[in-house]
């Protein structure tokens, strides 16, 4: 699975939004794809993927889709905040019947959910799983761009995914400047995806897209509906 054609393909490819459980009718073969819980959305995303699995578009090009605990929902994570580990292996079963699925959403956020002790415990556990199944992540953060870089810069190449989406980035020039500056094995694993309606509301958003180089960015609309997400795209264009 790669997440440089995200970029490179010549139409825009929404690399970050959701699905109405309910109805994925209109959802594009190039959207990229990513569930929140297993009580969530995951079973649909599953079927999404095997739609796809079946019938490639005209270009032969087939966005990504992937599942994975958003730290909204660790609630559906059973045995987390016991410290347990059970709570990973629904994931990692269905990841390993699924190998062209990614991992995501997951990340870390100071605004909503658990205590941040449980979101990092589950956070670390995900990019452990990640790096082990080699599989890209996309990731959410809010206000947590110390505790994210932490783990980061504490953790050698071997223990981190393939490639790394901090999606609907919304951090600093100086947090793009931290994580570039890495050794290269590291740092060209890592990608940022903007929205009109979350990196375009900065109030530097033109520092922030100038401090990103021009094959780091991916474009997304962090939408659930269909229309939302043709509206953002274009605004995000």
């Amino acid at each position: 699975v790669t997440v440089s054609v995200l970029y490179w393909h010549p139409m825009p490819i929404d690399s970050h939004r959701h699905i109405d459980p309910d109805d994925t009718s209109g959802v594009g073969r190039t959207d990229c794809v990513f569930g929140t819980g297993p009580q969530t959305d995951w079973d649909a995303i599953v079927a999404l993927h095997h739609q796809r699995s079946t019938a490639a578009d005209d270009a032969g090009l087939r966005g990504i889709v992937g599942v994975g605990y958003h730290p909204w929902f660790l609630d559906q994570a059973k045995d987390l905040a016991a410290g347990g580990s059970e709570w990973l292996s629904p994931l990692k079963q269905l990841l390993e019947a699924h190998p062209g699925m990614a991992l995501g959403e997951i990340g870390l956020d100071k605004l909503k959910g658990p205590p941040m002790e449980h979101q990092l415990a589950a956070f670390e556990a995900q990019l452990d799983l990640a790096a082990e199944l080699a599989r890209p992540v996309s990731v959410h953060c809010v206000r947590a761009w110390g505790p994210i870089l932490t783990v980061l810069t504490s953790r050698p190449a071997t223990a981190l995914p393939p490639a790394f989406v901090f999606h609907g980035f919304s951090g600093s020039p100086d947090f793009v400047k931290s994580i570039l500056k890495m050794p290269k094995p590291k740092a060209s694993r890592f990608w940022f995806g903007v929205a009109a309606t979350t990196t375009g509301k900065l109030k530097n958003y033109a520092d922030v897209i100038r401090a990103i180089p021009r094959d780091r960015v991916l474009l997304e609309s962090d939408a659930h509906r269909d229309d939302d997400a043709s509206r953002v795209m274009q605004a995000t264009v």
